[in-house]
């Protein structure tokens, strides 16, 4: 089948947080498209770096925080919406989609 990928998960990586079951697909498939919109595809790679990045400024902003807080995203459907979503979770907080 085209366009699904060939991984199953077992009931032990079920548990596990999104953003670690994010990055078994990319090691497993890092130049596979994760995105692809309006003829641009976005490797599982590229989109695990910017996730990266992402979570490491939201970490930088927020480490003076212990008090659960949203992080709000306002971003059109692509791959820096998706990057920012993963890198939110990455992070241990959660998101507010706007």
């Amino acid at each position: 089948m085209d366009g699904v990928l060939p991984l199953e998960f077992d009931k032990d990586e079920i548990e596990r947080s999104i953003g670690e079951r994010f990055e078994r697909v990319v090691r497993e498939l890092p130049d596979r498209p994760a995105i692809r919109l309006d003829g641009r595809a976005t490797t599982y790679a590229d989109l695990d770096d910017a996730a990266n990045r992402f979570a490491a400024a939201v970490a930088a902003r927020l480490a003076a925080s212990a008090r659960p807080r949203p992080i709000a995203l306002l971003l059109e459907a692509g791959a820096p919406l998706f990057a920012a979503m993963l890198g939110t979770l990455k992070a241990g907080r959660f998101y507010v989609p706007l």
